[in-house]
């Protein structure tokens, strides 16, 4: 839990009061299953009394850990007596994704589901549509992955599917030739960090090229600046647009994204700016091309919660070929 949504919520403090308020829609034969890995979620849940807590996560009773791509799970009774441990491999990838695999699992045990039936759930589950989405894979001359249907942005309207094959979405091996373009919905700093550390984790070797689109509201805002920088330099090339809407926030609140390139470079990060998603596309091309010479697999992520300016479609051609 971390400040967001800042054309609503003036401060953190008035962000984690709508939680407090929501604790109270819980009944008392209901369950709390907070992260505890998390300190806001922590503070928000350390005085609540009226129905079971089953936290998970880090120096919590419940959790699952990853070790490269299984995840050992352990969970436990709302009094602390064991009741699960089991090992799978879930379908998602990173720690984030982790913590939710468990959330999860604790919520199915509550219902009652059986150990069986949460690993089959959690190895089988494909995940939802622009959250680490592989719109496009290439190996050879060989394309799988899911895109939108035409004329659809946001997922409605359904989804047209590019020769679709199953596929492991863990760490592995790969063709040197293959070439991946991945959509996410990372918006704020943390999510974008978090996904790109699941993508660098599960595709070793590639070369990442990241885009991201300032858009929400609350990354207009400079508050989240110098995290932006830790949460980007981990890609080997980073593509910048200027935040969506110029107007949206007052100057003096406004990010800066050249200044985020300057810092990412001084870090020793491929880093440009450019003024709107054209500009990011056609820089995309660019350095596309530079990185399929080497050899190496490449990967392209793109980050956004929005459409980012319609290129999508054209960078799917891009790594089609």
């Amino acid at each position: 839990m971390e400040y967001d949504h800042a054309d609503i919520f003036e401060n953190f403090e008035q962000y984690k009061k709508s939680f407090r308020i929501l604790l109270r829609w819980i009944p008392p034969n209901g369950a709390l299953i907070p992260c505890m890995a998390d300190a806001g979620v922590r503070e928000v849940c350390k005085e609540y009394r009226f129905s079971p807590v089953l936290g998970y996560g880090k120096n919590s009773l419940s959790y699952g850990k990853r070790k490269g791509a299984d995840v050992r799970f352990k969970l436990r009774k709302p009094d602390g007596r064991p009741d699960l441990d089991f090992e799978c491999t879930p379908s998602l990838i990173g720690q984030h994704n982790t913590f939710n695999a468990t959330a999860a699992a604790l919520l199915a045990r509550q219902a009652g589901i059986s150990q069986a039936q949460i690993i089959a759930g959690l190895e089988s589950f494909p995940g939802v549509l622009r959250r680490q989405q592989v719109r496009i894979s290439m190996t050879g001359d060989q394309a799988s992955g899911t895109i939108l249907a035409a004329g659809s942005s946001t997922g409605i309207g359904g989804r047209a599917k590019v020769e679709t094959r199953e596929r492991s979405r863990q760490k592995k091996t790969v063709a040197a030739s293959e070439r991946i373009f991945m959509e996410d919905f990372a918006h704020h700093p943390t999510a974008v960090k978090q996904t790109l550390d699941a993508v660098r984790e599960a595709y070793p070797g590639y070369t990442i090229i990241a885009l991201y689109e300032p858009r929400s509201a609350t990354s207009h805002r400079s508050i989240f600046e110098h995290e932006y920088v830790d949460a980007l330099q981990d890609a080997n090339t980073v593509l910048l647009p200027d935040v969506f809407n110029r107007k949206k926030v007052s100057s003096d609140v406004l990010l800066d994204v050249k200044s985020i390139v300057r810092q990412l470079q001084q870090r020793g990060v491929d880093a440009h700016f450019c003024k709107d998603p054209a500009g990011v596309l056609n820089a995309l091309k660019k350095q596309y091309a530079l990185a399929t010479k080497t050899g190496a697999p490449v990967l392209i992520l793109g980050m956004s919660n929005g459409g980012f300016g319609g290129i999508y479609p054209e960078i799917d051609d891009l790594v089609k070929g």
